[in-house]
Order: C-alpha cells, then sequence, then structure tokens
C-alpha cells in the first residue's frame, strides 16, 4: 500500500512539474516580449524627443548647420540606442541635410563633424574624458542619466520607468549650453511640470567673475597704492545694485591681487573716488561726459554693459555674441590712464582696439 502511495505521490510531483515547465515555457517568451515591447517604447520616445530638441535649438554658427557640404553626424555612445537609431534613419534629413547616426564606444572616436552626442551611462572616466572633448565645441550633448545635466551635459532625458506612460523630463544646463553657444527656446529654460532648468545662467554672475579675472591679467601703476597689502582691492559699482549684491557674494571669501575685496555701490557720481574697477551700467548713458571728466588722469580700469560707451573711452566693454558674453578692450584708453594689460586678456577679447604705433 505504501509503494502504491509513493507511486501516486511521485505522479502528482512529476505532474506539477510538467505543468511549472509547461507555463515556463509560455511567460518567459512573454516576459520577453514584455521588455522588449518597453525597448521599443522607451527608444521610440527618445528618438522622438531627440529629433523634436534638434529642431527647436538654434545651432551656433560654429556648428556648420548651413554648410550644405557638412554632414550632419549624431553620435551615440556605449547605447544599444545607437543601433535602434541606425535602423530607422534611413530617411531623416535635418534642413535638407542627411543625418548620419555614428556609433562609438570611445570618446575618441566621435568625429570632428559630430553634431550632436547622445551619452548613455559610461564610467566616470569616460565620462570625465566626453566633457574635456566637448568643451569649447559646438556641440549639443544629450545624456539620459539622471544627474549628467549637474555635470555639465547640456540636456538630460530621464526616463519614468514606473508610470504607464513612460513618462520623460528633461533637466537643462542652460550655462552649459551657452558655453557651447546655443541659445536654447524660453520653453527649456523656463521651469514647467517636465522641464527643470538647474543651472539657469545669471547674467551678474558671469560679469562678477568677468570683473575679478580682468584684475589678474592688469597691472596698475604704483602710484595706485595697489601694492599696499593692508588696503582692500575696491570695485566701484555705479547704480547697479544687483550687480553690486552679486559681487559681494561671488567676492565675500575671494582675494583679487592677493588683497581683500571692497565692493562700493553708489549712486551718485561724486561719490566714485578712487576705485580699481569702476563698472558704468548703460543706464548711466546722460551722465557718461561727466564720468569721463571725474576719473580723467586716474588709474582706475573702467568697464560697462554698453559697447556704445567704447567711442567714450571706456576701457573695456560686455557684449552679447549670441548666447556668451563677451567683452572689447580699448587699449589705447587704457594705456592713457597708465595701465597694463596682460596680452593674454587682449587674445582672448572679440576686438581690441590698440594704440598706434
Amino acid at each position: 500500500m505504501s509503494s502504491t502511495k509513493g507511486l501516486n505521490s511521485r505522479k502528482f510531483g512529476g505532474r506539477v512539474m510538467g505543468i511549472i515547465f509547461l507555463i515556463s515555457q509560455l511567460w518567459f517568451p512573454l516576459l520577453a516580449l514584455d521588455k522588449k515591447s518597453i525597448e521599443i517604447r522607451e527608444y521610440s520616445m527618445k528618438a522622438y524627443l531627440l529629433f523634436r530638441i534638434i529642431s527647436e535649438i538654434n545651432w551656433p554658427k560654429e556648428a556648420g548647420i548651413e554648410d550644405r557640404n557638412k554632414p550632419f553626424i549624431l553620435t551615440v555612445i556605449d547605447n544599444p540606442f545607437g543601433r535602434s537609431l541606425i535602423e530607422q534613419s534611413t530617411d531623416w534629413y535635418y534642413k535638407g541635410k542627411k543625418i548620419y547616426i555614428q556609433q562609438i564606444t570611445e570618446p575618441e572616436d566621435i568625429s570632428p563633424d559630430c553634431n550632436v552626442l547622445y551619452i548613455a551611462e559610461v564610467g566616470r572616466k569616460k565620462f570625465e574624458d566626453i566633457l574635456a572633448y566637448v568643451s569649447g565645441r559646438a556641440i549639443l550633448t544629450i545624456g539620459d542619466v539622471a544627474g549628467y545635466a549637474e555635470k555639465g551635459i547640456i540636456l538630460d532625458l530621464v526616463m519614468d520607468y514606473e508610470s504607464e506612460t513612460s513618462k520623460t523630463s528633461i533637466q537643462v544646463n542652460e550655462v552649459a549650453a551657452r558655453k557651447a553657444g546655443f541659445t536654447l527656446p524660453n520653453r527649456y529654460i523656463k521651469n514647467s511640470t517636465s522641464i527643470t532648468n538647474i543651472n539657469p545662467y545669471n547674467e551678474n554672475q558671469d560679469k562678477a567673475v568677468l570683473l575679478g579675472r580682468f584684475a589678474q591679467f592688469i597691472t596698475w601703476p604704483d602710484s595706485s597704492a595697489i601694492k599696499e597689502r593692508n588696503k582692500p582691492f575696491i570695485i566701484a559699482i555705479l547704480g547697479d545694485r544687483e550687480l553690486g549684491k552679486t559681487l559681494i557674494q561671488v567676492y565675500r571669501k575671494e582675494k583679487i591681487k592677493n588683497k581683500p575685496v571692497n565692493i562700493r555701490v553708489i549712486e551718485s557720481i561724486n561719490d566714485i573716488g578712487e576705485p580699481h574697477i569702476l563698472f558704468i551700467p548703460q543706464t548711466k548713458k546722460n551722465e557718461i561726459n561727466s564720468i569721463i571728466s571725474i576719473i580723467k588722469k586716474k588709474s582706475i580700469l573702467t568697464v560697462s554693459d554698453s559697447e556704445d560707451f567704447l567711442n567714450f573711452g571706456i576701457m573695456i566693454v560686455f557684449v552679447f555674441e549670441g548666447p556668451r558674453l563677451l567683452f572689447d578692450i580699448h587699449n589705447i584708453a587704457a594705456k592713457e590712464a597708465g595701465l597694463d594689460i596682460n596680452f593674454r586678456l587682449l587674445e582672448s577679447a572679440r576686438h581690441v582696439f590698440l594704440p598706434k604705433k
């Protein structure tokens, strides 16, 4: 009896295992199919967003978009998404140019003519190499890893896999975009439910940093007491309180020329005194002649955000060229004030007015 019972038990166990085997043969392919469908849906969403972004971005001249003889190259690093794009891209064009998809594994394989660089999750060293390569180049960098925008990538597509509709949000690094020469549409830089500008551009921050950088490449005459360690380096801001606040924040613990920095925000031109740097906003256009008269024969580096002020003898003016904040130098005026501008700063300027030899 016991042997019969054991036999029946083994038969029952065998049937159960058979049923489990049959279920596995049916279930696992379904799982693989579901995974494949999710992957297809993800790649389709990324492709849609990618080409929408490409069409909406204002491209810098250096990217060569208007050059019909130059191909449009989209490069994908370390991601099966590249293969998916290659399969789909037989008839993709942008501005009359065929889009070529390049799939690579190493940063050194990036084409010099690359327009868009799509970056999946890569190791720290490879990511640093990518950032080093794209620095100063008109390449639109797009990632799909949360946190990449914070590290310097221009746009980051972040997929929400928990959502039934696979929602995608975009993180934007506006500062990185401007450095690469890209002008982003307003909807990309204003926070919304789907777009977050994690590094918005601050014009005053840019100006504040540049003012300190200018000082490092300028030599003041000994008569300006620049070498006296017990006296601060003085930057006077005429009327622009917001820029003054930013300067105070930037140089609260910093030094210029090995001296503590004193930021003075003044309203009246009679309070100018003898700072090392004087910033004159374009709002002071009606007073510019009086200002020039007050500072004449003083060793003061004058800086403004009005390009027209060069004509009055202001030494450095900020100018926007596309999204980039650049500057022009009136070296004749600087020389007349006894200031010596280092050639490195002159080389960094957009335009330089030089003394006649």
